[in-house]
Formats: C-alpha cells, sequence, structure tokens
C-alpha cells in the first residue's frame, strides 16, 4: 500500500474526477482502439490489448466478491470516489479494474469508479509514483471534498513481492509476467480484496467535512 500523499490541490483532483472515465465507457474506449489498429506498429501491439480484454471479459463474468467484501461495503456511510489511473496494454490493471468495477458497483453509488489514461495525466501520475516509478494500476481514494484517505497500486502486495523476487534472477526476470498472470488466476481476487478491505477501512473513517457537506 502506497501511502504518500499528494501535493496536487482539491480543485485539480475534482477536474480530474470530471474528466475521467466510467468503466462501460473505458471498455468502449478499448473495443474501439482495438479495431483501429490494423497495421504497423500499432497492429502489433494490438495482440497484448486482445489479451487484456480477454482476461477483463472473463473476470467480468467470473468474479464474486466476498463476505468480507460485502459486509465492509455496509460500513461505507458517505461517497468515496476511487480515482484510478491505468493503460489498455497493463495486464496489471486488466487484472484488477473488473474487481474494482464489482465492488463499486456492490455500494450501491457510495463508492464511485473514475479512470484516467497514465500517459494523458503525467501531473496526476508524478504525484502517485511508486519507489519513484509510474507504476500502474493507481487507486487514489476520495471523499466529496477531495480528501484523500488512501492510496493503493499497483498490484497487490503479496503480487508485489512476486515480481520483485522474479524480476531480481535473471533466469524468471524475462518471464515473470507469466507467472505473474498465473498467480491471478490462483488467487480469484482474493488478495486485491485483501488491500481493498484496508483502503475500505480508512475511507469509512469519521469525516467533519462530509457531515458538514
Amino acid at each position: 500500500m502506497d501511502t504518500t500523499f499528494s501535493v496536487l490541490t482539491k480543485s485539480e483532483y475534482r477536474k480530474y474526477i470530471t474528466n475521467s472515465l466510467s468503466y462501460q465507457a473505458y471498455r468502449e474506449h478499448l473495443s474501439d482502439k482495438l479495431r483501429q489498429m490494423t497495421e504497423g506498429a500499432e497492429f502489433e501491439k494490438s495482440e497484448f490489448f486482445k489479451i487484456n480484454e480477454a482476461r477483463m471479459n472473463r473476470i467480468d463474468k467470473t468474479y464474486h466478491a466476498s463476505d468480507d467484501i460485502q459486509n465492509m461495503l455496509k460500513k461505507v456511510t458517505h461517497p468515496l470516489h476511487w480515482l484510478v489511473l491505468t493503460e489498455h496494454w497493463c495486464g496489471d490493471s486488466a487484472q484488477i479494474l473488473p474487481i474494482l468495477y464489482k465492488i463499486a458497483s456492490m455500494s450501491e453509488g457510495r463508492i464511485t469508479l473514475h479512470l484516467l489514461e497514465r500517459d494523458s495525466n503525467p501531473e496526476l501520475m508524478d504525484a502517485h509514483l511508486t519507489e519513484g516509478s509510474r507504476s500502474i494500476q493507481k487507486l487514489i481514494q476520495l471523499d466529496n471534498h477531495m480528501n484523500i484517505s488512501g492510496v493503493w497500486g499497483p498490484r497487490p502486495k503479496e503480487a508485489q513481492l512476486l515480481v520483485k523476487k522474479l524480476k531480481s534472477d535473471p533466469e524468471t526476470a524475462k518471464t515473470y509476467s507469466e507467472a505473474l498472470h498465473a498467480w491471478y488466476t490462483a488467487d480469484k481476487g482474493r488478495s486485491i480484496e485483501s488491500d481493498v478491505l484496508l483502503l475500505l477501512e480508512k475511507g469509512t473513517k469519521f469525516c467533519p467535512e462530509c457531515l458538514a457537506g
């Protein structure tokens, strides 16, 4: 969990939320992009996009939130905004975004998911680096008054440890992505849930401004 807080202003966060995409619009944008990738370097990258679209389709259909998540959602008493930096080519995002969307959808409107492309929003990304890198996905949790109650990403802490271990060994560094996605498949979203539970716990703490607004 990255708890580094931003130097951006509340009005800047509100502007990012205003300019963000919903999950449905993000999925439509991915489909449109795939249709446009018909030649050259863009066509070569299209295979990564297709794989991520297939991953998201699978998780959309198969993920079911645990009782712990459902019980925590009942404790969310004021609106929360999940502002997420992502990109269509990002394999981690493809594994994580469908789960975030499903959890937000179950909150009965108390949690709203807002998606932004990392490369189009460098200032926001640079305010939320991971060990100095522009790693995604990155989730910034805000209340209605644009107070940050937590920052999470780029992946579950267990997956992050796995990636660091694999990348540190020349024998596994080149194939770490295959092992990572096998880990996601076996984990079935439970490690993502564990981290999100901690994030939501921060978001449910008393918020005087929320009562006033």
